[in-house]
């Protein structure tokens, strides 16, 4: 009641009393599991907003899927326009081989456009060349990325055992990749504004037409340099 969830509950009681106390226990666990996700959502949410950086903010998102998840490594593989691999960003550290299942998970998600789930790898048909992989991940869940309008980019999860995903662990996940897309989203809006923004400079740096822009209280904001070279100023 006071918010501590942190500590169990003996069960100590006659068989009636045991019951209560077992489903105040069950509360009590996914309760405290709710609340550790929720937690986790506000600090990826608070990484992603603080910067337009991919290579800062993505990091920070897998940090989060491999405290949230039981997985051995979470990578986001980067897809250009027409899905081609352009980079991969990885967290955690298998024994042998994540990079075999890169383009070929890209390929796949991008293919289906949806999300791949393979609970045992070793009995997976739906890679292709990947299906004979032998290496330390025996379970992995990919989930497309979308960003202006396409997959650009694909989440993927490492297990080291056979992993059955349910429901709530999918949400989670899903959440997870969410962040990384409103991630890209920004950085790519920040990129066209920046390069909207340089072109307009070099327009106004070359043009020999006086330009002066003011705001709606006659106050000037900008004055470019034939505007300086006609006012002497």
């Amino acid at each position: 009641a006071a918010g501590d969830l942190k500590q169990p509950l003996q069960v100590r009681a006659t068989e009636e009393i045991k019951r209560v106390t077992e489903a105040f226990e069950d509360m009590r666990v996914r309760l405290k599991g709710r609340m550790e996700e929720l937690t986790l959502l506000l600090e990826v949410s608070q990484a992603i907003s603080a910067t337009l950086d991919l290579s800062t903010g993505i990091p920070r998102v897998l940090e989060g899927v491999l405290r949230a998840t039981d997985a051995n490594v979470a990578r986001v593989v980067l897809l250009s326009n027409t899905g081609e691999v352009q980079g991969v960003v990885s967290k955690g550290s298998p024994d042998e081989g994540p990079e075999m299942l890169d383009s070929v998970l890209a390929a796949a998600v991008v293919d289906r456009k949806s999300p791949l789930i393979l609970e045992n790898l070793a009995r997976a048909k739906a890679l292709g060349a990947a299906s004979g992989f032998h290496g330390a991940i025996k379970a992995l869940v990919a989930l497309p990325i979308h960003a202006r309008g396409q997959i650009s980019a694909v989440l993927w999860m490492g297990y080291d055992r056979v992993r059955y995903f349910e429901n709530p662990d999918m949400d989670l996940l899903f959440t997870l990749a969410s962040q990384i897309a409103v991630l890209m989203e920004n950085a790519y809006l920040f990129k066209s504004a920046e390069g909207g923004r340089r072109q307009l400079a070099a327009i106004l740096d070359s043009t020999t037409d006086a330009v002066l822009v003011t705001d709606h209280e006659d106050r000037i904001l900008l004055v470019n340099p034939a505007a300086e070279r006609a006012f002497a100023i």
